[in-house]
C-alpha cells in the first residue's frame, strides 16, 4: 500500500507525539508498505527550529526507507507562548503543510489511505479537503482530545465569548472529522469511549504507545553513572522529570512539594529535565524560591535519557487537575519499561489512575493529597524496599502489556483494510 501520514512532530523529536508517530511510520514500513510523511521542521518542545533544519529550503529526506517532506513552520519564541501565538503558529504549520500537500499531489493522490496525526487540530480540516476533492480516505489518530484537553488544562478558558465560539468551532469540526473518517485511533479505552461518545456511529480503534524493552531497560551502570555526575549519593531520594515543560506538567505543584523539604531533610531532591513553553518560568521561579534541593537539567536524548530514568528513583507523571481522560503522557511508557517507579498525580477516575493503580508500579495521588506526598517520601527516604518491589512491577507490567502487537493489532486492521489486504 501507498501510505502518506501528516502529523505536527516527527522524528528527530523526541517529546509530545513525535515518538509514537514515527514508531507508528516505522511499524507499517516494516510490513512492506511505502509510506510518506509530511511534517513541519523540527520545533519541539524547545519552540525553535533544530539548527540542522534552520536557514534552508526543506528537502525531503530519507528516514530509514520512509520519505519525509518538511514544511515551514512559525514560531513564536519560548517565552511568549500564548494561546493566540499558539494558535498563530499551528495555524502556520497546516498552512505551510497543505502548500506542500500541493506541490507532492501526485503522491497523496496514489495514496490508498491517508494517515491524519491530531494535534495539530487543524490538519482536520486538511483531510476533510483531501477526502472530498481527492476521494482519499483517511484515518484520523487522536492523541490529544481537543478542544477538551485545552479547556481542562486551562490552556483555554471557556468562559468568554471569543472562546465559547472556539470551542463551539472545534467540538463541530472534531465531530465531523470522527464521522468523516474510515476510522479514529486513538490511545486508550477511556479516550475511545470519549470518541464514541460524541461520534456513536465511527469506527473507532485502539492505536497505543508501546515500548522496546531493549532500548529502555533497568541498567544499574546507567544509575550509577547518572547519580555520581549529579552528586546524588545512596542516601538521597530522587524524584524526577523528563520531558515537555508545559502546563499539562503540573511542574509548578512539583516545585511547591519540594519547598515542603528545603531545610528539613536533606535527604529528598528533585531534578527537571527538559524544555517547552513553561521552562524560563520554571527557571524564574526556582531561582525565587532559592531551593537547593531542586535541579533543573536540558532536555535529555538517547542515552541520556535512559540514564536519567534509571538514576532517579521516583518518576513524577501528572496530569492536571480536570483532565480526566484527553491524553495521556507518553514518557509513561520508558519509564515503567527502566523499571523506574512512578509518583503520580491524576483525577482518581481517570484512566492513568487506573493504569497507575493496576500495575503496582506507583504511589497514586490526588491533587488533594500532596501533604501525603510529603509525609510519604521520608519514611520511603528510610526504607526504600518498597520503590525496588514497584521497580520490578513496572518492568514486568511494561512487557506484560505495551508491545507493539498488541498496541497496533486494531489499527494496522483497519489501515490495510482500506486495500483489502
Amino acid at each position: 500500500m501507498n501510505i502518506v501520514i501528516l502529523t505536527s512532530y516527527f522524528h528527530p523529536e523526541i517529546t509530545g507525539i513525535a515518538p509514537h508517530a514515527t514508531a507508528i511510520a516505522r511499524a507499517l514500513h516494516d510490513r512492506g508498505h511505502a509510506v510518506t510523511v509530511f511534517a513541519p521542521r523540527p520545533h519541539y518542545p524547545e519552540w525553535e527550529v533544530h539548527a540542522k533544519y534552520r536557514g534552508r529550503r526543506p528537502r525531503p529526506e530519507d528516514v530509514g526507507g520512509i520519505t519525509v517532506h518538511r514544511s515551514r513552520i512559525w514560531l513564536p519564541r519560548s517565552d511568549t507562548v500564548t494561546l493566540k501565538t499558539r494558535l498563530v503558529g499551528e495555524g502556520s504549520a497546516v498552512a505551510f503543510q497543505a502548500l506542500k500537500l500541493l506541490r507532492h499531489l501526485p503522491t497523496v493522490a496514489r495514496a490508498d489511505i491517508v494517515i491524519v496525526m491530531s494535534p495539530f487540530f487543524g490538519q482536520a480540516v486538511t483531510a476533510l479537503a483531501l477526502r472530498s476533492l481527492l476521494r482519499r480516505e483517511f484515518v484520523f489518530h487522536v492523541e490529544d482530545i481537543i478542544p477538551d484537553s485545552a479547556v481542562d488544562t486551562g490552556v483555554l478558558n471557556a468562559s468568554g465569548r471569543v472562546a465559547r465560539a472556539l470551542v463551539s468551532f472545534a467540538s463541530a469540526l472534531e465531530r465531523r472529522v470522527y464521522r468523516s473518517a474510515r476510522c479514529v485511533s486513538t490511545l486508550t479505552s477511556a479516550m475511545r469511549e470519549n470518541i464514541q461518545a460524541k461520534a456513536p456511529k465511527a469506527n473507532v480503534v485502539l492505536a497505543g504507545y508501546w515500548t522496546d524493552p531493549e532500548e529502555h531497560e533497568p541498567d544499574e551502570s546507567l544509575a550509577a553513572a547518572f547519580r555520581a555526575t549529579h552528586g546524588y549519593d545512596a542516601s538521597h531520594l530522587v524524584i524526577g522529570y523528563a520531558g515537555n515543560i508545559g502546563a499539562k506538567q503540573k511542574l509548578h505543584a512539583l516545585i511547591d512539594m519540594a519547598a515542603a523539604f528545603a531545610g528539613k531533610d536533606a535527604r529528598v531532591q528533585f531534578v527537571i529535565a527538559g524544555d517547552g513553553a513553561h521552562r524560563s518560568e520554571l527557571e524564574s521561579s526556582v531561582a525565587a524560591s532559592g531551593l537547593s534541593n531542586v535541579r533543573l537539567l536540558p532536555l535529555q536524548r538517547g542515552r541520556g535519557y535512559s540514564a536519567f530514568l534509571n538514576g532517579v528513583d521516583l518518576s513524577y507523571i501528572a496530569q492536571a487537575d480536570g483532565v480526566s481522560d484527553a491524553f495521556i503522557p507518553s514518557k509513561l511508557y520508558p519509564t515503567l519499561a527502566s523499571g523506574c517507579a512512578v509518583a503520580c498525580f491524576a483525577n482518581e477516575g481517570s484512566e492513568l489512575y487506573r493504569l497507575m493503580r493496576e500495575s503496582g508500579a506507583a504511589l497514586t495521588y490526588t491533587w488533594e493529597e500532596t501533604d501525603r506526598f510529603v509525609s510519604g517520601m521520608v519514611d520511603i527516604a528510610d526504607d526504600r524496599s518498597g520503590l525496588r518491589a514497584m521497580g520490578a512491577a513496572a518492568r514486568e507490567f511494561a512487557l506484560a502489556n505495551f508491545t507493539q502487537d498488541s498496541a497496533l493489532r486494531q489499527f494496522v486492521e483497519a489501515v490495510e483494510g482500506a486495500d483489502g489486504v
